[in-house]
């Protein structure tokens, strides 16, 4: 019973270290405004033939807490190499500025882990902007002041930094926010010619202009239908709630 006792010892304490050790560097990586590439990551061991390390040196006595500080003290020996090397291999992805916030809120390794699991849950219920051509999708929401808070980007779109992502909101959302106000005149439009048969469709730089000169209401349809497929487009790629 004794030996047995000691065996758990070793076997949690050998655990506990490895376990302190990978949430250690986590933390290193997030203080510097990363987070780690996991597909990268194992695309990487695969190319290099890296194997991870049997469950089953945790039970070997005195060899699992040999094993054990020697990571420990390896990573201690080696933190700044650690971060090149990931970098070096592309295997770090900077977080948005929503995901830092969330983690300096609570600096630590485990929060770390826990930050893109948060990041998920608030994407779920934020406004989406998805442009399938190029592949990017961003997901947003508005502060109470109005301002856009980038909460999760995909695509090429990642690549921008805070200001570029927020500016390609923006133009989504005017774009879209055009194309209703076309629509509207369009139909204001459409009211008057019940009343007056004599009306002219011209376009101006800052969108439609119409005054009444000449008859030609089945252009005007057309132009309706037209704006109403771009702002269906539009409206497919933005304000949309994520449903998933």
């Amino acid at each position: 019973m004794k030996y047995l006792v000691m065996w758990l010892i070793t076997v949690m304490a050998s655990f506990g270290m490895e376990l302190s050790n990978e949430l250690r560097y986590l933390k290193d990586v997030a203080d510097n405004g990363y987070k780690i590439d996991i597909n990268k990551l194992k695309e990487l061991k695969e190319k290099m033939n890296i194997k991870t390390p049997s469950l089953a040196r945790f039970l070997i006595p005195i060899y699992n807490m040999m094993i054990a500080l020697q990571n420990t003290m390896k990573y201690s020996n080696n933190r700044e190499m650690f971060l090149t090397e990931l970098s070096v291999f592309d295997c770090l992805e900077e977080m948005s500025e929503y995901e830092k916030k969330e983690y300096a809120k609570k600096p630590t390794g485990l929060n770390a882990i826990l930050v893109p699991f948060k990041v998920e849950l608030k994407a779920q219920k934020a406004i989406r902007i998805e442009n399938k051509q190029d592949g990017n999708i961003i997901y947003f929401e508005l502060d109470v002041n109005k301002n856009i808070v980038i909460i999760k980007t995909i695509g090429p779109v990642s690549k921008l930094n805070h200001q570029e992502q927020v500016n390609a909101v923006n133009e989504a959302l005017n774009q879209f926010k055009q194309n209703i106000e076309n629509i509207r005149k369009v139909n204001q439009v459409l009211k008057d010619v019940e009343k007056d048969d004599i009306i002219n469709i011209g376009n101006s730089q800052n969108g439609l202009t119409f005054s009444k000169t000449q008859a030609d209401i089945i252009e005007l349809e057309k132009l309706k239908h037209e704006l109403l497929d771009a702002s269906l487009q539009e409206k497919d790629k933005v304000y949309k709630k994520n449903m998933n």
